[in-house]
């Protein structure tokens, strides 16, 4: 006697159950996985040193102790840092600013020789640091940085007097782009721990809602409440 089977007795139905269920673990494990193993970009601080390296025929020579020697240029560098479990690639940092009309610069990672890379890939846990901008020990050349580093020539110069801010933005191949706002003093002297430190972070409040939704994987960053 033959007998009708149900739907969901037959051994095909089974098996579509298991590659349905297969393919959803798979899925969001990857997901999960790819959460847990991604880069986190980091601004982690400001640190200054003091540099010749700049580039252009008005960087010249002066007199110090009765030699002639380059013009020390101090300049603040931000410390930048990849807290998460693999590199961030391709990794390009910009200041966007308004000084009289709104504008975007790429700004230098620092490297041993090689000025010409705009790009850089930030491994798990090392320190890089970008050229913001420099002054000299006066306070009376204040000097921004390009992508080539700092440069005095025709198109590129020294700084109009006055404080302002601006926001810097990291963005990179394989991760969020980060960005903090930045200001700019006019002279040294506004940090007693450090004298020629002249640049701040700027601290809002929605900086903390950035930094926990920036831990969260891409798929739930953007959900809203219910209402």
């Amino acid at each position: 006697m033959v007998t009708d089977t149900i739907w969901y007795e037959s051994p095909l139905f089974g098996v579509l159950i298991g590659a349905v269920i297969g393919f959803f673990t798979s899925f969001f494990a990857k997901i999960l996985w790819n959460w847990y193993s991604r880069p986190i970009i980091e601004l982690h601080g400001i640190r200054v040193y003091g540099i010749t390296d700049i580039q252009g025929e008005e960087h010249k020579e002066i007199e110090l102790e009765g030699e002639e020697h380059k013009e020390i240029f101090y300049s603040n560098r931000l410390i930048v840092i990849n807290r998460g479990k693999s590199p961030a690639e391709d990794c390009k940092a910009y200041l966007l600013t308004e000084m009289g009309e709104k504008f975007t610069l790429k700004v230098a990672w620092v490297f041993p020789t090689n000025r010409e890379s705009y790009t850089t890939t930030l491994n798990v846990n090392d320190e890089e640091f970008i050229d913001l901008c420099a002054m000299n020990y006066s306070g009376s050349k204040r000097l921004l940085s390009t992508e080539r580093g700092y440069v005095i020539d025709s198109s590129h110069g020294y700084l109009p007097p006055g404080t302002f801010s601006g926001t810097v933005r990291i963005t990179s191949k394989n991760t969020q782009a980060i960005t903090r706002e930045v200001q700019i003093y006019n002279q040294f002297g506004e940090f007693k721990d450090d004298h020629y430190r002249f640049v701040d972070f700027i601290v809002r409040e929605e900086h903390k809602t950035n930094w926990l939704k920036s831990r969260l994987p891409i798929s739930l960053r953007n959900l809203r409440p219910f209402k």
